[in-house]
């Protein structure tokens, strides 16, 4: 095996050492810094984007404080009108109520008269009516002719 010729020993040596101090070289010069470039790179634009994400987090809770406040100003606002609502309507039915009792007593007081004066000309009409039905039925009950009757009448009203 050639790699183990002690002759060749020296020149391998020396192309090891090169190769070994130029790959060195490449990467304490170029490799690591680089390497350490995209790192930093890397790391700032984690740290930008997580204060960025932060910002937008602050943002974010402040819209959401504002909308939850313009949501309960507009409940407490819907409140006040349904509560506005409400009472306007309770008062619209207790004057529309109080109507409607009006109007109610008053057609019932109407009506009230208006049977007590048919009641009243029913009881006047009646007294004639029973009166000649008492003239008609005397005289049969009696068993007398009705011109006796009239006549006996006629005698004690003339005197």
């Amino acid at each position: 095996m050639p790699q183990f010729d002690p002759s060749t020993f020296l020149s391998q040596f020396f192309w090891l050492l090169v190769c070994f101090s130029i790959l060195v070289c490449a990467f304490v010069f170029v490799f690591v810094p680089r390497m350490n470039e995209l790192l930093d790179n890397r790391s700032k634009k984690i740290h930008h984007d997580l204060e960025r994400a932060k910002a937008l987090n602050m943002q974010i809770e402040e819209l959401l404080k504002a909308r939850n406040e313009r949501i309960k100003f507009a409940e407490e606002k819907a409140d006040a009108i349904i509560r506005a609502t409400l009472l306007e309507m309770e008062d619209k039915k207790n004057r529309q109520f109080k109507k409607v009792e009006t109007e109610l007593s008053t057609a019932l007081q109407n009506m009230k008269d208006s049977i007590e004066q048919q009641r009243k000309d029913f009881n006047t009409s009646l007294k004639p009516l029973v009166t000649e039905c008492v003239k008609q039925l005397l005289p049969k009950l009696l068993g007398k002719p009705e011109d006796s009757v009239s006549k006996s009448k006629k005698k004690t009203t003339n005197a």
